[in-house]
Parts: C-alpha cells; sequence; structure tokens
C-alpha cells in the first residue's frame, strides 16, 4: 500500500513489537486507552496545569520503579529481567502520553532525547521515537475554528477534497490530506489552537526548575540559552516564516535532482496553517522494512549528509533532523519536510564554524581557541584538564568520520554510537554544559544526523562530501583565517 509523506504507523501497531510477554501488561492496556483518548483533548495552555501534568511523571516513574524493585528481590532471574521490561515499558507509555498530551516544548524534548540512540531502554527508546513519528491526532473539530479565522472559510469551501482525520501529529500541530481545486493533491499543517501560550508556560517551568543552579557559573549561560530555546520555539510557531525557510532549503538544494522541498502554497497558507505538496514515500522504519540494499542506504546516507551540510555552509542550520522530517520517496528521491526549526547564523556564530573547520584541519592552538570560545570557558578553567579533555573527546567523535579519509565511514558501528553517548551522558553528569546558545541547535543537527545515519546502517564518504561542500560553498579554512 502506498505511503505518503508523514505516514504514520497506529501506536497498537507499533506496540505488537514489544516482546511477547509483555503484550498482555496492565501498563501497555491502560496507558494505550489513555493515548487514545488525547486527541479529544486540547492543549493545556496554563503554567500551572502544564507543571501539574509535568510534575506528576517523575513521581509516577518513580513509584513504578520502586515497586518493580521490590518485587525482583524475591524473583528468579528470569522473572527479575522479565519484570525490568514491564518496568521500562510503563515508563515509556508514562512519559508517550504524558507528553503527547502537553504537546509543545516538553514534546520537542521528548523528541529530542529519542534522537540518542544507547541512552535508553530498548522499550523506552523504540517508544519515544514514535514522538517523531506520532502524536495522538487532535480530533478536527477542535481546529476547525482555528482553520476559519486564518483562512477565512471552511477547508471544505477552499479545497476539492479536505480529509478531517489528521495522518501526521506532533508537537505544535498536525497534517490533513488534501486536494486542490486546481487538482495537486496538498498536506495542510493546522497548528494546535494555543500552543503559542503553551510554549511560554513550558518555558517559564523550565526555568523555574533550573532555579537551583542560580548560584552557579553555569546559571547566566542557562537563562541565555533558554530565553533562545524560547525565541526559536516561538519562531517555530509561525508558519509564516516557515513557508520563508522552506523557500530558502529549496534555494539551497537547486540542482541536488535527488532532493525534493516541497513547494508551499502561499494563498491557503497563514501564521497559523501551512499548505504544501503531498510527498509520496515513507520514513526510515518503513523504508527498512522493505529490505533496501546496503548500496541504496549507502545513497541516501551521503544525501543526508550533503543536504544538511550544503545548508549549514550556506549559514542555515537544518535544527531538527529527526527522522520524521525526512521522506524516502517511492521514485528514489529524499524529501525534505518541516523547516520550521532553521537558525541563520549571525556572523559571530559563522566565526566559530569556521574556526572549528579550521582546527579540524589543522589542531593545535586552533583546537584549544575551539573550546575556550564555543563552551565559553575563563582561563582558569582551561586549565581544568578532565574538564577540557572531556570536551576534546567530544569535538574529536563528532570529527571521527571527517577523519576516514580514503574509505566510507560506517554509521552501523554501534561502538562509535556508544562512545558518543556515553560522552554525552558524562558530560551532563558533570554538568559541564556550558556553551554559546547556537550550539543548541548546531548539536542537535549533528546529532540527530548521527542517530540516523544509524538507523540506516549507512556507510558514508563523509570526509569526501565535507571537502566537497566546503569548496562549492567558498569556505576559508586556511589556518591563518
Amino acid at each position: 500500500m502506498k505511503s505518503e509523506l508523514l505516514h504514520l504507523p497506529a501506536l497498537d501497531e507499533l506496540l505488537q513489537a514489544v516482546p511477547a510477554e509483555l503484550s498482555a501488561s496492565p501498563a501497555r492496556a491502560r496507558l494505550l486507552k489513555r493515548v487514545g483518548e488525547l486527541g479529544d483533548r486540547a492543549v493545556p495552555t496554563s503554567r500551572l496545569s502544564r507543571a501539574l501534568t509535568l510534575g506528576s511523571l517523575p513521581a509516577k516513574l518513580a513509584v513504578g520503579y520502586a515497586v518493580c524493585a521490590v518485587r525482583r528481590v524475591f524473583a528468579d532471574a528470569g522473572s527479575r529481567d522479565r519484570m525490568r521490561q514491564e518496568a521500562a515499558l510503563q515508563a515509556a507509555l508514562e512519559v508517550l502520553s504524558g507528553m503527547g498530551y502537553l504537546r509543545g516544548a516538553v514534546m520537542k524534548v521528548g523528541q529530542g532525547i529519542a534522537a540518542f540512540p544507547n541512552m535508553l531502554p530498548e522499550q523506552c527508546y523504540r517508544l519515544l521515537s514514535t514522538l517523531q513519528f506520532e502524536a495522538p491526532p487532535m480530533h478536527f473539530s477542535l481546529l476547525r475554528e482555528q482553520f476559519v479565522r486564518e483562512l477565512g472559510a471552511e477547508p471544505e469551501e477552499l479545497f476539492a477534497e479536505f480529509e478531517p482525520t489528521a495522518f501526521a501529529a506532533a508537537s505544535l500541530g498536525q497534517v490533513h490530506r488534501a486536494r486542490l481545486k486546481s487538482g495537486e493533491r496538498v498536506a495542510v499543517k493546522i497548528q494546535y489552537p494555543g500552543i503559542a501560550r503553551a510554549i511560554a508556560s513550558d518555558m517559564a517551568n523550565l526555568r523555574a526548575i533550573a532555579l537551583p543552579l542560580r548560584l552557579t557559573a553555569d546559571w547566566s549561560n542557562m537563562v541565555e540559552r533558554l530565553e533562545d530555546m524560547r525565541a526559536m520555539l516561538e519562531l517555530e510557531a509561525d508558519y509564516e516564516r516557515e513557508a520563508a525557510n522552506n523557500r530558502r532549503a529549496a534555494a539551497l538544494v537547486a540542482g541536488m535532482d535527488e532532493i525534493v522541498v516541497p513547494r508551499v502554497y502561499d494563498e491557503y497558507s497563514s501564521r497559523r496553517i501551512l499548505t504544501m505538496d503531498l510527498l509520496e514515500g515513507v520514513h526510515a522504519p518503513d523504508y527498512l522494512a522493505r529490505g533496501p540494499s546496503q548500496a541504496d542506504k549507502d545513497r541516501f546516507g551521503e544525501l543526508l549528509v550533503r543536504v544538511n551540510y550544503r545548508m549549514i555552509y550556506a549559514r542555515f542550520v537544518f535544527a531538527d533532523p529527526n527522522p520524521g522530517n525526512f521522506v524516502f520517496m517511492d521514485d528514489g528521491r529524499l524529501g525534505l519536510v518541516d523547516f520550521g526549526c532553521c537558525r541563520a547564523l549571525d556572523d559571530r556564530e559563522w566565526e566559530w564554524i569556521l574556526l572549528g573547520a579550521r582546527a579540524l584541519r589543522y589542531g593545535g592552538e586552533l583546537m584549544d581557541q575551539v573550546i575556550r570560545e564555543c563552551s565559553l570557558l575563563s582561563d582558569a578553567e582551561m586549565q581544568e584538564a578532565e574538564r577540557v579533555q572531556a570536551i576534546r573527546d567530544s569535538i574529536e567523535w563528532v570529527w571521527e568520520p571527517i577523519r576516514s579519509p580514503n574509505q566510507p565511514f560506517d554509521f552501523a558501528d554501534p561502538a562509535f554510537m556508544e562512545r558518543g553517548m556515553n560522552q554525552v551522558a558524562g558530560l551532563l553528569a558533570k554538568r559541564w554544559t556550558r556553551a554559546a546558545p547556537v550550539f543548541t541547535w548546531v548539536n542537535r543537527m549533528l546529532y540527530g544526523l548521527r542517530g540516523l545515519l544509524h538507523t540506516l546502517e549507512a556507510r558514508v564518504p563523509y570526509a569526501r562530501v565535507d571537502r566537497e561542500e566546503t569548496e562549492r560553498a567558498g569556505m576559508n579554512v586556511d589556518a591563518a583565517g
């Protein structure tokens, strides 16, 4: 059966992958029912209601794991393993249900977590990954007024055909199939009512959660990064801006015959409605289920790397490379969708990118300069050998594929991904996370791309692609600058 742009498997289908011994888990049945009911609930927008919902999740997870721990004391080895799996499944479903209900910035966090393989139990990773493909769609009756207010007419009046049941739903809006009166098949993205207010509430709650850091050296940086995140999320909720990003991306990939960016139809779009071409294809899980050849996976892997570097070397970061934003099209091309989370680099931020490119090639003092400037370290902190080495190791991990100039880099290697995720976990544990705000988005692009390449098990001539895209952009990477 032909699948289309952002086509999503039903949550119940995905749960069939849960181990057979857990298929009758009470947690699974109870929470699946809860997730199914979310479509009839509007997004909560007040800071208090969102904080209460979010705040209840850690308590539920803690209780679930505590009960599991007590039961394991009296169980045999096989039962202990089953209970550990069930606790992980319950935790994943609780988080999926809570984030699916809240949507907005909270759901963005869940999508971000799911971009890091090997950092979560398998059940948690598998289910949180559905946030990249599937959120419980909101009943269209809750969105109809939003549609009429934005475009001045009922969808049935504007379109020759319009499907009221969404075929895709995500953190800020959901997508419906439609057909224009001129015949084109389109995807209509409608923003959830009140989601902008929900973003403001989430960011205020996040700042409150971070208050224990206010007496540390990292507080001012945390405030700056949270403010930057708030600004980016508010921009992401502006679909007119997304349409402009879409057009910029289309111009950047012009001439790349194997890449498709859908056309935006301005007359059917507004600040909260976005209408664009409907692309025919599937996402990574369905693509892999077809059993593609290694050569085809490698080809798509190279396209993913090339298009992301084509953009960043044009000072334009495609900062949301989750699998749901890439369509493996039926004709063999790669489709790109959802340009809401894109970051244009200013002159200072671009100098940091150039500095990194020079340090990659020449090392030495340039590497120390990258660590100092991008991590915002003082002279005294640059003398903290363990901290500097940990940052250096994480940078070297990012650069490792580019340091393999004579052969494609194998992203299927689990040791490579595990090492990278362990480095991230180590930096988080030590609270060595200070960085210029732009690196929230650059790192999201880099790590998200690595996760997708790992899922594809792609082998990519990374060094060659980087060199070709650097030269194409005319970047000055001479050591002297």
